[in-house]
């Protein structure tokens, strides 16, 4: 598609309002094709402090489909990692014995980690609270050297210890090999800040993984380098979803969400982001085999327990409108309606490519870190990428704000859509049609 008459000055214009940099806009104006925006990029681009995000070495995604007996007689075993080839540690003692000398070999062999300096100690390992799609520790090291380049504070995820946790995230939900992707191939190429990635890998044979980055200091000061450009700033301290009451400027957080949900997305459109299609799966693909098995019978089972929920155990938290009968029969209706034709929902979503793009699968207010530029604008940062595919842009979208507080939807929402399409457009995408993404 075309960039509908975008003038070289507004494109330049655009970066400078998303705090890029600033760059002198030619005097002719132009009309921007996605491969002109492409050219674009891969010239003066550089100036951005980006260059294309490369897979080499990369394998495309293979989900790990086992049965349950298959993986009962796999989950604790240890073996090499599909990228790498190395042993790792998938429990917190394995971590804990393995220690600094395998430390020192994987980030040596993920090549982040200069090959003179070692990790010389592991001073602390504790468990991080909170989450349930993969265990997560902080771990504190000390180096051969001090390099300002070097985190001593890491975090690392593992899988989970409870079975039926472990072998959904990792075997129908499909959630571990996308992230370690990510944060290995395209984090740091991507158009806002990620944490460093120190080293990833997974045995598709036992589904076990580990993911080491630098830690995210919530509430701390922080060197945060964006575009190539580090800052000092304080990071925000860590918000939970649901809890929207507690954060402050709650609408400017989620206006910042929506601008790096697009911003991304519109990169992957414009092929900013290089040749990733084949690495990730759709939105379809991972959707079809989700709702596997979503028939009449088992939305009665789910809702019954839903409606005795809502009219029985957490009453109080409900308004009457909600509680009422015939509220929860018409939605049990629409329920089982939408149940029937999932398959057609999904064709529709998927059709036009200029609607889907690879996007963060899961983009709540938990998922980010916030901290405020020298000039006072809000920014963030992502992390928790699990499960990443190639996303319906409405969905995409959906999932960044279905945990927001009503009324702040009710007040922000048609201008969160709004900026979202702006965003999007401003970096590569199509012009989205407003109507056809608001949720």
């Amino acid at each position: 598609g075309t960039l509908h008459d975008m003038t070289a000055h507004a494109l330049i214009r655009k970066l400078e309002l998303e705090s890029w940099c600033g760059l002198e806009a030619p005097a002719a104006a132009v009309t921007w094709t996605h491969d002109a925006i492409r050219e674009f990029f891969d010239s003066d681009g550089a100036v951005l402090g980006h260059s294309a995000a490369t897979m080499e070495g990369e394998r495309p995604h293979s989900p790990t489909r086992l049965s349950h007996v298959e993986f009962h007689k796999v989950r604790e075993l240890s073996m090499p990692g599909e990228r790498y080839g190395l042993l790792f540690p998938h429990t917190s003692e394995q971590l804990q014995s393995f220690g600094a000398a395998w430390l020192t070999e994987a980030f040596h062999t993920a090549g982040t980690l200069p090959s003179e300096i070692q990790v010389s100690k592991l001073v602390s390992l504790k468990t991080c609270p909170g989450g349930g799609a993969a265990a997560k520790l902080f771990v504190s090291v000390e180096y051969s050297e001090h390099s300002p380049e070097l985190h001593t504070e890491l975090f690392v995820k593992i899988p989970v210890k409870d079975p039926q946790q472990k072998y959904l995230v990792a075997c129908v939900l499909d959630q571990n090999s996308p992230e370690i992707l990510v944060n290995r191939a395209l984090a740091s190429q991507l158009p806002f800040h990620s944490p460093k990635y120190y080293f990833g890998d997974l045995s598709i044979e036992t589904t076990n993984f580990i993911l080491i980055t630098e830690k995210i200091m919530y509430g701390e000061e922080a060197d945060i380098c964006v575009a190539g450009e580090h800052q000092t700033v304080t990071i925000e301290p860590a918000y939970d979803k649901f809890r929207d009451y507690v954060v402050p400027r709650v609408a400017e957080h989620y206006f910042c969400l929506v601008a790096a949900l697009a911003r991304m997305a519109g990169w992957h459109r414009c092929g900013r982001l290089g040749e990733v299609d084949r690495f990730f799966n759709t939105g379809r693909s991972v959707n079809e085999h989700w709702l596997v098995g979503t028939t009449a019978a088992t939305v009665e089972t789910k809702f019954g327990l839903f409606a005795d929920f809502v009219g029985n155990t957490a009453h109080r938290l409900f308004p009457p409108g909600v509680r009422c009968p015939q509220f929860l029969s018409d939605l049990k209706t629409q329920m089982l309606h939408i149940a029937e034709h999932t398959g057609s929902v999904l064709e529709y979503l998927y059709q036009d490519p200029d609607y889907v793009a690879l996007a963060h699968p899961n983009l709540n207010i938990d998922n980010a870190y916030f901290w405020c530029s020298g000039s006072g604008a809000l920014e963030c940062g992502l992390l928790d990428w699990g499960g990443c595919h190639i996303k319906s842009l409405p969905e995409a979208m959906s999932w960044a704000v279905f945990a927001a507080d009503p009324a702040m939807w009710s007040e922000h929402g048609e201008r969160l859509v709004q900026a979202f399409v702006d965003n999007f457009y401003a970096h590569g995408g199509a012009m989205l049609d407003l109507s056809l993404i608001h949720i």
